[in-house]
C-alpha cells in the first residue's frame, strides 16, 4: 500500500486488483489535453459523470445539465442530453415524455392516453390512427 499526501508523477500506473479513492466525495479525473475532460464523482448517493473544459480538473454543466447522474439509492439514471440507442428501449413501468416522439418505424402500445393528450393540445388537428 502506498500512502502519500504529495503528488505522484508517472506516465503509467498498473494495478493488479483495484483502485480505491476514499473520501466523503471521491472524484476520478480523466484529463483530455485537446478536448473536453471528464470526471466520475460520487456524493450523496449520486454518481455523476461530469465534463469540463480542455485539459481541466474543473467540471461544468453543458446546457445547464450534467451528462449523466446515476441515483445509487434508487437505480434511476438521469441523462443530461439525448439518449440514442441502436437497440430497443424497454420499460416495465410507466414512461413520461414531455416533448415529441419521433419514430422512424413503428410504435406499439395503447393509444388511449395519446389521443386524449393530442386532442387537448391540438383541437384544430385531429389525431389520425394509422392501421396496417
Amino acid at each position: 500500500m502506498i500512502s502519500t499526501t504529495s503528488n505522484i508523477s508517472t506516465s503509467r500506473l498498473d494495478v493488479s486488483d483495484k483502485v480505491v479513492i476514499r473520501t466523503s466525495s471521491p472524484t476520478l479525473y480523466l484529463k483530455d489535453t485537446d478536448n473536453r475532460s471528464g470526471m466520475i464523482h460520487m456524493n450523496s448517493n449520486r454518481m455523476y459523470f461530469l465534463s469540463g473544459g480542455t485539459n481541466s480538473e474543473s467540471w461544468s454543466q453543458v446546457n445547464g445539465q450534467w451528462p449523466l447522474t446515476l441515483h445509487t439509492d434508487s437505480n434511476r439514471a438521469q441523462f443530461g442530453g439525448s439518449l440514442d440507442t441502436a437497440g430497443s428501449i424497454s420499460s416495465s413501468g410507466n414512461m413520461s415524455i414531455s416533448g415529441y416522439i419521433t419514430a422512424g418505424s413503428t410504435i406499439t402500445g395503447i393509444l388511449l392516453r395519446l389521443r386524449a393528450a393530442w386532442h387537448a393540445a391540438r383541437p384544430e388537428r385531429p389525431f389520425r390512427e394509422r392501421t396496417q
